[in-house]
């Protein structure tokens, strides 16, 4: 700071002398001839070196690569659920199908936790909308809730809106899907292990329990830290978490070393299951395939690219009685 304040201060000096400064000179005078050497010396402006390139760690390419279709989807989600907090219509309902086919169904859920409706009405996996009806906190009461359960045939990741009629809660209208759905989007979707604190969603093509994934607690690093690398004896990955609503998702990829392969088991892991996770449920599965094909099990044609959501129904509820394929909320 010394140093700096000499500088300025000669440089100040030297314009004064160079300038002729006498009495006779104003100060405003003295600024103009003194301004240039301000910004040339003391306050240098900053400056966009455009031909700077800037390179990635190859691991946090790998990362971005593999996660960013997903991500995008998921985005996209959230958005249209968070417009979506009234009973839904046919024709909205069709147009959110339209835009996401990868999605397991839609659902409608009373404050009470009768289930108004599904769309499928028989959906692949069983289901369980219970843990949508809290808010995680008083504060979040009105956003976007999710969870993961597990299930016979893998887990199934929810979101949810709550419905409120002034202030009084009356209801959940929430979708769910499984995450492996997703994995057509990814490039090498082998290389990419995707978790939550407690359950395997995909494990890519290792064996998520010889990983140093399998060992950390992630429900306290997740309240700490964002990204990072773990390690252990046969390799490391570096990870990000990427939130759902108030569900943490982490998305992985191999640093260096090697890992066993897996056969694609997904489920919980490591005796950490959350009561929001039925404790019926099986805590892992095997899949059938690397990365089976769920919209067709279900008998879901494959759309193509996602079409331009249809506007949602106007807001014409009296009484609760809201045109809906769910009925009167």
């Amino acid at each position: 700071m010394r140093m700096h304040s000499k500088k300025l201060l000669a440089c100040l000096t030297a314009a004064m002398l160079a300038g002729g400064c006498g009495y006779s000179q104003t100060v405003k005078d003295g600024w103009k001839e003194t301004r240039s050497l301000w910004y040339t010396y003391a306050n240098v402006p900053a400056q966009v070196d455009y031909s700077a390139t800037g390179e990635l760690e190859k691991a946090d390419m790998d990362l971005a690569v593999r996660m960013l279709e997903i991500d995008t989807r998921l985005a996209e989600l959230e958005r249209i659920m968070s417009n979506a907090d009234k009973p839904p219509t046919q024709e909205w309902l069709s147009g959110f199908f339209r835009q996401f086919p990868w999605l397991g169904g839609f659902a409608g859920i009373r404050a009470d936790g009768q289930l108004i409706g599904q769309e499928p009405a028989m959906p692949l996996k069983p289901t369980d909308f219970s843990p949508l009806l809290e808010a995680p906190t008083e504060k979040d009461r009105r956003a976007l809730r999710s969870y993961v359960q597990n299930t016979p045939m893998g887990p199934e990741v929810y979101l949810g809106i709550p419905l409120y009629n002034a202030d009084q809660f009356i209801g959940v209208i929430a979708c769910h899907f499984d995450m492996r759905a997703l994995l057509k989007f990814c490039a090498e979707p082998e290389e990419l292990l995707i978790f939550t604190p407690h359950t395997v969603l995909w494990p890519g093509r290792y064996d998520f329990a010889a990983t140093p994934a399998s060992s950390v607690d992630w429900e306290r690093t997740v309240r700490h830290e964002s990204r990072g690398v773990c390690a252990n004896e046969s390799g490391s990955l570096l990870w990000v978490t990427r939130y759902l609503a108030n569900q943490p998702l982490i998305f992985a990829v191999p640093v260096k070393g090697s890992f066993a392969p897996g056969n694609g088991e997904v489920g919980a892991f490591a005796g950490q299951e959350p009561a929001a996770v039925r404790a019926s449920a099986p805590e892992t599965h095997r899949s059938p395939e690397i990365v089976p094909d769920l919209e067709a099990e279900r008998g879901v044609p494959d759309v193509g690219a996602p079409e331009e959501e249809s506007a949602p129904a106007e807001d014409v509820r009296q009484g609760m009685q809201l045109p809906s394929p769910f009925g009167p909320y």
